[in-house]
Parts: structure tokens; C-alpha cells; sequence
């Protein structure tokens, strides 16, 4: 305020963020006849910092263990204020009922302009199970925001225990001699066999198979598989009913003789192919104990209808059967023609 023409007489007030003011001017000269004047009404307002997660973003597709997918996390700046230097992260934890702490990542130092958005990478290789994905912006607090309550967010995510493996099946038969001389050749119209999916380290006969359906065979498996706990362990899928044996059976010609009581599944859900479970008898007769080799079997079924469309065999196959033997990291098949 000036008062009696003094310009050296001020009065100020310290304002604060959300107060409404008003500058009210009257003239003071003395002969007290001037119009005092009111300003519009006057909002304080301030700059400030906003920073938040606004989605977690997977890589489209099947996630198979193993297989290294992208992650993008898509922070947000919604205040009025750049925001400078601050970190990203990424925790990642297995969940079976109870969570489990598996690996931390952290984005370099990054920035975001006032009302902006961006997205940062990660990459996580694919791991069997559900596994709950927390990100969270400018973790080390570099940044003073207004709401610091918004900065994290949470997914989850489920890589499947199996593997889908299906398709169409032609072979031509000839019956020779060792040097190569054939004395007869044909080509079935329609196929017809088993097919036997091992761990590439395994060694067995087909006579030999036996199948897992004594009490507690499909449990020791599971423990074999490294599968134990998980939601689509083969107790989930095979033994619904958690009574220690298969929900399911099937007998099956195995090297022209029965084989009674292979526990089954249907490969996926309503198709007309079946996966089931047996064990090589000549590493250990009498029940499966988990250190048998074991095969998965299916039968070729020509024409059928399956998950993806109408072809001869489907077979679902632990993602894991690949490391039931040390050595190759790999998975066989063994085709029995009839």
C-alpha cells in the first residue's frame, strides 16, 4: 500500500498455494473523492511434480519357457514441472499361493517432460509358472511430487507348464533287405500309430512302458518335472480330484500288445487327441519313483478336430521334460507305425 503520496511505505503479505486474492486500489490525494477500484479474484498456484505408472505392457504372443520377451512399463508426467534423473523398476516375483521374490531390474536414469508419457523397456526371460510384475517410478525418490502414492503398479502374468505340439502325419513303408533292396512299398491312405515324447536323454523299448497309475506315480512325476505347486502341474490337470490317481484312462495297443490304464488328458480342451503318461518298467518295475525315464504318448488320429483347426496328431508335453536327464537340453519322439 502507498500511502500520503509516500512511495516508500509498502505492506506485502506472503501468499501459499490455493488462496484467493483481490488488489483493491483507491487514490490517495489528499482530497479523499477518488473511486476505489477491486481486481478480479486472483487463485496462487504453483508448478509441480506428477509422476505414475499407467500400464504394464507384455509382448504379445505365447510365452514359452525360456523364450526372452519385452516388457514396456508406461510412466506418466502429468504436473506441470519436468521432471529430471530418476529410476525405473521392475520387480518380478513367482507366485504359487504364496509370493516368492525372484529378480529386480532398473532402467537407467531417464526424464519426462511435463505432461508426457513414455514407455521403458525390460526384458525377462519366459519362466514356468504366475509371476506378478510390480513396477515403479522414480524408486530411489529423486523426484519430490505432490502424491507419491500413485507411482507403482501390478500385473500378473502365467507361462503355461506345456507345450501344444500338433500337425499332419505321412509316411511311405518299405519292407528290404539291409543293402537297400526293397521287395515291397506302400503308402497307408490313412496313418495310424503312437507317437513317444522323451527327454532326449532317455533310453527305452516301447515293450517296456508301463503306466503311471499307482497311487501317488503322478505326484512323484510332478517332482521329477520340477512341476510341484504349480497351477498346471499334471496333479492339476491329471488328477482333478487330488485323490493320488488319474481322473482319467485309456488302453492303448503298445508293440501289438494292450496296454491297460494310461492316464490321460485331452491335449487341449475339447479336441478329440488325448496325451497320456507311462513310465520305462526296465529302470524300476512296480510304480513310478521318480527316477524312471518318462514318455508321453498320443495316438495319431487322422483328420481330427484340435485346437488349431483339423490335422492327425496333438500332444501336450511338459515344457520341462527336456531336463529329466542330464545332458541335451532337448526333446525326442519315437513314431510307432501301424
Amino acid at each position: 500500500m502507498i500511502y500520503q503520496n509516500k512511495t516508500d511505505t509498502l505492506s506485502n503479505n506472503e501468499t501459499s498455494l490455493g488462496e484467493n486474492w483481490t488488489c483493491e486500489l483507491t487514490p490517495n490525494d489528499g482530497e479523499f473523492n477518488g473511486d476505489t477500484l477491486l481486481s478480479n479474484e486472483l487463485e496462487v498456484i504453483g508448478g509441480f511434480f506428477e509422476l505414475g505408472v499407467s500400464d504394464i505392457i507384455f509382448e504379445s504372443g505365447n510365452y514359452v519357457e525360456g523364450e526372452e520377451k519385452t516388457i514396456q512399463i508406461n510412466i506418466t508426467n502429468t504436473g506441470t514441472f519436468n521432471a529430471n534423473d530418476f529410476v525405473v523398476q521392475l520387480n518380478i516375483s513367482f507366485w504359487n499361493g504364496t509370493k516368492y521374490f525372484n529378480e529386480t531390474q532398473d532402467s537407467s536414469y531417464t526424464s519426462l517432460t511435463a505432461g508426457s508419457s513414455k514407455l521403458i523397456e525390460f526384458n525377462w526371460t519366459a519362466k514356468i509358472g504366475t509371476y506378478i510384475f510390480e513396477a515403479e517410478v522414480d524408486i530411489y525418490n529423486n523426484i519430490t511430487e505432490s502424491n507419491e502414492n500413485n507411482n507403482a503398479l501390478v500385473e500378473n502374468k502365467s507361462v503355461s507348464a506345456w507345450e501344444i505340439l500338433y500337425g499332419n502325419y505321412s509316411y511311405n513303408l518299405k519292407l528290404g533287405s539291409y543293402n537297400n533292396d526293397t521287395y515291397m512299398n506302400w503308402t497307408p491312405t490313412t496313418p495310424r500309430g503312437n507317437l513317444y515324447y522323451y527327454d532326449y536323454d532317455s533310453s527305452f523299448y516301447p515293450f517296456n512302458l508301463e503306466p503311471l497309475n499307482q497311487s501317488g506315480d503322478i505326484a512323484q512325476a510332478d517332482s521329477a518335472l520340477g512341476l510341484t505347486g504349480f497351477n498346471d502341474s499334471l496333479a492339476r490337470l491329471f488328477d482333478r480330484n487330488s485323490n493320488g490317481l488319474a481322473d482319467a484312462f485309456i488302453t492303448i495297443e503298445i508293440s501289438g500288445s494292450d496296454v491297460k490304464n494310461i492316464p490321460i488328458i485331452n491335449s487341449t480342451s475339447g479336441s478329440d487327441f488325448i496325451t497320456g503318461i507311462l513310465y520305462d518298467s526296465a529302470d524300476g518295475a512296480g510304480g513310478y519313483d521318480g527316477s524312471q525315464d518318462l514318455i508321453f504318448i498320443t495316438i495319431i488320429n487322422a483328420s481330427a478336430n484340435g485346437k488349431y483347426g483339423q490335422y492327425d496328431y496333438e500332444v501336450k508335453v511338459p515344457a520341462k521334460l527336456d531336463e529329466l536327464k542330464a545332458g541335451l537340453d532337448l526333446v525326442h519322439r519315437l513314431d510307432e507305425l501301424k
